[in-house]
């Protein structure tokens, strides 16, 4: 264990896919030799797309991130649930709702496409358990149009999956 922190430790300040100017401002969370793996898988599959180099996988953030985007995602949708036996159960949103976003996630980050009828559909069945102000929050936070919060939304998601089992 202590040696898996320390690798994950060294890769987020030497995460070459990141700005420079702070390297030692980083952390992984959930770090994973697979996942870097699958960050070469989805940079050679952008090798289609003369357009677009970018990285869409974060596997590292910078320290401020983790609780203005990481801690501040958890714990909305926590919020959307309860808590039983150790285990999260987001009774607001479908059962599949997670899932649902990590499919869209890696449409968009092996496509460059970002598939809105699917989450729409869930949507949809979410809006009967939501209030007004929380199919709001719900908007802001699944705010498609900023491809910075995509590229690092598998890290909240991953700890909402770690909580729900």
């Amino acid at each position: 264990m202590a040696k898996l922190s320390g690798e994950a430790e060294s890769f987020a300040k030497e995460d070459e896919s990141h700005h420079v100017d702070e390297p030692k401002n980083r952390i992984s969370i959930f770090y994973d030799v697979n996942k870097i793996a699958r960050r070469k898988a989805i940079k050679h599959a952008l090798d289609k797309f003369a357009f677009d180099k970018d990285d869409r996988y974060r596997l590292s953030i910078k320290w401020n991130e983790m609780d203005s985007f990481v801690i501040s995602s958890v714990k909305f949708l926590k919020g959307l649930g309860v808590i039983e036996n150790n285990k999260l159960f987001i009774n607001k949103l479908p059962s599949a709702f997670i899932e649902k976003l990590f499919s869209v996630i890696n449409e968009w980050q092996m496509n460059g496409q970002i598939y809105l009828p699917t989450m729409a559909s869930v949507l949809m069945q979410a809006k009967t358990e939501l209030s007004a102000a929380e199919q709001e929050a719900l908007k802001k936070y699944l705010y498609w149009g900023n491809t910075e919060n995509i590229k690092k939304l598998h890290i909240p998601l991953t700890w909402i999956s770690y909580l729900r089992r």
